[in-house]
């Protein structure tokens, strides 16, 4: 980083002295741009991911990108750590999730960490939280045991009974 921008400042001052010479205002401004962009400050970063509350294996596979708002991400980190079935790139902030390779009916929460450039010294952090849940657990059945009438209708995540399979699709629990 700091090779880049002595190299700026060297070119700049070689536009300078040029402009002195030949009188040029347009290599002075240019030159000016260039020692000003060298030493600007960096643009503050701001990003977020798409919040997603609960998936359902075993569909398709979970992409988490990363959406700047403000500046220009140089790097990612996140933590805790990637378990098995979620994997990082540190250079995108992509995060990509295996529901194959997760447990079922369990909770996941990352904070990605987002560095700016060009100079690193802007910091932005966004958390990802999801959950990963069985769609055999979510699956109405008649469960006359359970629910103690004729043909009713539940699911394993969920302990009310109702009396049409229409009705148990309506619960939040047994829905996805």
């Amino acid at each position: 980083m700091k090779e880049k921008m002595i190299i700026v400042i060297l070119f700049a001052t070689a536009l300078l002295s040029c402009a002195k010479k030949d009188n040029n205002d347009n290599t002075t401004a240019i030159a000016a741009l260039a020692i000003a962009s060298a030493n600007a400050p960096d643009k503050a970063i701001t990003f977020s991911y798409a919040d997603i509350k609960s998936y359902y294996a075993p569909d398709a596979d979970l992409k988490f990108t990363p959406t700047v708002k403000s500046g220009t991400a140089q790097k990612y980190t996140i933590s805790p750590e990637t378990t098995t079935g979620v994997t990082f790139d540190s250079k995108t902030g992509i995060v990509l999730v295996s529901s194959s390779s997760l447990a079922l009916d369990k909770a996941f929460s990352f904070t990605v960490t987002a560095t700016s450039a060009p100079k690193g010294t802007s910091t932005s952090t966004a958390t990802i939280s999801f959950s990963i849940k069985s769609k055999t657990s979510l699956t109405c059945v008649y469960d006359t045991a359970s629910c103690g009438f004729t043909f009713p209708a539940t699911c394993p995540n969920s302990s009310k009974c109702y009396f049409q399979t229409d009705a148990c699709k309506t619960d939040s629990d047994c829905s996805y």
